[in-house]
């Protein structure tokens, strides 16, 4: 309000740990097309997102990632100078197209819930299990019709 510059630039990605494949929590409303369809992608020092919008690939530079509570299997050596990190996978480089970010990008959600039960599955009881799935459907809920709203705005 005062003219004063500042940096207003948006260098880090959290997930939601509601979904299966990325979904950044906090994004500048002009990026959020690019919040769809992507992957990040480790080379050079630097670490991209390069996702998919409007049929055509964007490379985005981001400081870091915070994986917030996901496992994430590691496919790739100790010293891999360049990777490719997928929802819950860090896998070798290979050449990226519009389909391969697309197909890499998809929600498992079969695999996702078949993971977090047999993760969980030590606390199951109808004490635990029904505020949790009271608690997931609300989350999923709240972030489907958000999305809806956004549409038609």
């Amino acid at each position: 309000s005062r003219g004063i510059p500042f940096y207003d630039k948006i260098v880090f990605a959290n997930f939601s740990s509601l979904m299966p494949n990325f979904k950044i929590t906090y994004l500048l409303p002009e990026e959020e097309n690019k919040n769809k369809r992507f992957i990040f992608v480790y080379e050079d020092e630097s670490l991209y997102r390069m996702s998919v919008a409007n049929g055509k690939i964007y490379k985005d530079e981001f400081m870091y990632v915070h994986f917030l509570r996901r496992d994430m299997e590691i496919c790739i050596s100790a010293n891999s100078k360049k990777f490719i990190i997928i929802p819950n996978k860090l896998i070798p480089y290979t050449t990226i197209t519009r389909q391969f970010i697309i197909k890499a990008s998809r929600p498992h959600w079969i695999k996702f819930i078949l993971l977090h039960f047999i993760e969980n599955a030590y606390k199951l009881n109808y004490k635990t299990v029904i505020p949790v799935l009271i608690t997931k459907v609300k989350g999923y809920s709240k972030l489907f019709f958000n999305n809806k709203k956004k549409q038609y705005e």
